[in-house]
């Protein structure tokens, strides 16, 4: 059963699947990730769950970082992107 954090309405619980991601200007095709993995250590760019844009995010490499993003956008240094659901 999944586990709703009442302030963001997004579920807290184990992440059940993951897809790739490109970069782009558009939303998520399956909705708000709760988690970005990277495979080479980098930055991103990306739009919270609220609409805020975030540049130069560093993530470390193999790490599941919970980041509530609604967008991927392009640049940014890390590649191998991961959105978690």
């Amino acid at each position: 059963m999944p586990d709703i954090n009442p302030d963001l309405n997004v579920d807290t619980s184990p992440l059940e699947d993951y897809i790739p991601i490109t970069p782009g200007s558009s939303a998520l095709a399956n909705g708000p990730c709760r988690a970005v993995l990277v495979t080479a250590a980098g930055t991103i760019n990306l739009t919270t769950y609220n609409g805020t844009d975030r540049d130069g995010i560093h993530l470390a490499a193999g790490i599941w970082h919970p980041i509530v993003a609604s967008k991927i956008r392009t640049g940014g240094t890390a590649t191998g992107i991961f959105a978690g659901y």
